[in-house]
């Protein structure tokens, strides 16, 4: 069977856990990393027997290969993402979220990927937990009914990013995954209303609360947020109702319920005692993504987490963030995507 070509960008923490998984997978060829530093760089590839690089362009050359992964800092992450598909080798890229640190550095790199024919995808890993694949099989079988409500709870332990240049910056590093929850589920966006706090003598604003109206079937959503939670408490909570029941997940791995109405006894998925919380089921979130995309690509498929998503969740938290700062007012999605001066953004996000 033939085995798909990966290269990565990026020779920090959590590329490693991306190489990880390559290393892992047999139906993988991880040929090279490329990183900043030659040093780093070294120890991150002879650590998995591939070929360093410090030049993404000689990288993409020389290697040219099917699947490239960008795991690196967001400050790093447009040049070196537009390198690699400008690089004219690029048939399928990856990264992480967020995507850009704004709408036009995530347009740009979405429009770039289309008008080169370049599949794009980003790793919303949580999209690939067995209790929220759960959830989007019980939301999408009609074992719920209609969507009526969606909520979800997510606290984070205290992280500030390394400089204080923007006050959102902590917010936009880290909820992407939330807003992607919620769009997976219930669809698109019609209208959003936010307030947002800050701790005493903090810079980042750390506590929120973010309201949704979905477009379709009158269906809303409310996203609670914080940083100054424990990952060892219930750090995160999604709940979905319906006409006919209602959906839980906790703390994305630990726990999945169904609740169908009419019925006394509800339906549990809980792991195995030896693949519980704290025996890295959470990573294995990671690995279940690429592994995936692996698998779409040698199938001739498309990878399964597509960027344009990403490029949605950050118009939807700009959105948040504007509502805010005029009072929690409601802002209407399609009148807010069409006040950025870019052609195609309305044709992207198929508003």
């Amino acid at each position: 069977m033939k085995k798909l070509k990966v290269a990565m960008v990026g020779a920090g923490g959590f590329g490693r856990r991306h190489a990880s998984a390559y290393a892992a997978n047999p139906n993988v060829e991880f040929c090279a990393v490329c990183g900043r530093t030659s040093e780093k760089t070294k120890v991150r590839a002879e650590e998995f027997h591939v070929r360093a690089y410090t030049s993404i362009s000689e990288m993409m050359e020389k290697e040219r290969p099917d699947l490239t992964d960008v795991v690196t800092q967001e400050k790093d992450q447009y040049k070196a993402i537009m390198e690699v598909i400008q690089s004219g080798y690029a048939k399928a890229v990856l990264t992480e979220k967020p995507l850009g640190i704004n709408v036009k550095e995530a347009y740009e790199m979405v429009l770039e990927a289309q008008k080169r024919r370049v599949d794009f995808g980003v790793n919303f890993n949580r999209r690939f937990t067995i209790p929220y694949q759960l959830m989007k099989q019980w939301s999408g079988s009609g074992e719920l009914g209609d969507l009526t409500y969606l909520t979800l709870k997510f606290s984070h332990d205290p992280y500030d990013p390394e400089k204080e240049e923007d006050p959102y910056r902590w917010f936009f590093n880290v909820y992407p995954h939330g807003f992607d929850m919620l769009t997976h589920m219930a669809g698109p966006v019609k209208t959003v209303s936010a307030f947002f706090t800050k701790p005493e003598n903090h810079f980042y604003y750390k506590r929120f609360t973010i309201n949704f109206l979905f477009r379709d079937n009158g269906v809303v959503g409310n996203l609670i947020g914080g940083g100054e939670g424990k990952w060892r408490h219930e750090s995160e909570y999604m709940e979905i109702g319906g006409t006919k029941g209602q959906a839980v997940v906790k703390n994305v791995t630990e726990l999945a319920v169904l609740r169908k109405h009419g019925e006394e006894l509800e339906h549990i998925w809980k792991p195995a005692i030896t693949e519980g919380p704290g025996l890295d089921i959470f990573e294995e979130s990671v690995k279940n993504h690429l592994d995936k995309a692996v698998e779409c690509l040698l199938a001739g498929e498309r990878l399964p987490s597509q960027a344009v998503c990403a490029l949605y969740t950050q118009v939807l938290m700009q959105a948040a963030r504007r509502s805010h700062e005029n009072g929690g007012a409601p802002v209407k999605i399609q009148e807010f995507v069409r006040e950025y001066p870019y052609e195609r953004l309305e044709e992207l996000l198929e508003i």
